[in-house]
């Protein structure tokens, strides 16, 4: 393709000239017998006036230009110019494709990202309600152990408690720390 277009040439530099016809225009001077006068004025006739040699370069170039289109043409419905347009197409359907999931991803980070924010704060709530629940325990034991004469009567009322709240909420918090604190009483009562 190079090839062929390296004969013709990129530029054809022509030496035209316009053609002028003179023509007789009445004037509005007259002359001694009351005629008027006429003057000679120069107005274009539409044509060019071109060396001969420019002329040639140009038919030539006009004939290179019709042979080039023609290979143009031959060269554009062979099997690899459409193979070349129909992956053409193909690309732009994928690109759009691409483009419609790349859209989605960054819609789905954005979810993720609020998600990951949104997690970060119940965990955090979580931990806060732990510790309250710590507390809630520590303190209805020890106002069961003050309100009560004996230990055994503790224990019992403290169970009790602890079996109620593991009705309503199984393997809830309130149970977890009860477990801990046997475990401790039991390690602590064979240490003795």
């Amino acid at each position: 393709m190079l090839a062929l277009n390296e004969k013709v040439p990129d530029e054809i530099k022509v030496r035209a000239k316009r053609e002028f016809q003179q023509i007789e225009v009445k004037s509005e001077e007259k002359n001694l017998f009351g005629i008027p006068k006429k003057e000679l004025k120069k107005t274009p006739t539409g044509n060019v006036i071109v060396p001969e040699q420019d002329f040639k370069n140009l038919v030539h170039a006009a004939k290179e230009n019709k042979r080039l289109k023609g290979n143009m043409e031959k060269i554009l419905s062979t099997d690899l110019a459409k193979e070349n347009k129909k992956l053409g197409q193909q690309l732009r359907a994928v690109y759009k494709e691409w483009e419609t999931e790349a859209s989605a991803n960054k819609k789905l980070r954005q979810e993720n990202m609020q998600l990951l924010r949104e997690n970060s704060t119940l965990k955090s709530r979580i931990s806060d309600l732990r510790r309250e629940i710590g507390l809630i325990y520590k303190s209805t034991k020890e106002f069961l152990k003050a309100r009560t004469s004996d230990f055994k009567t503790f224990k019992s009322l403290f169970n009790d408690l602890v079996g109620k709240v593991k009705e309503r909420a199984p393997e809830g918090e309130f149970e977890r720390l009860n477990r801990i604190e046997k475990r401790r009483e039991r390690e602590n009562g064979l240490e003795r």
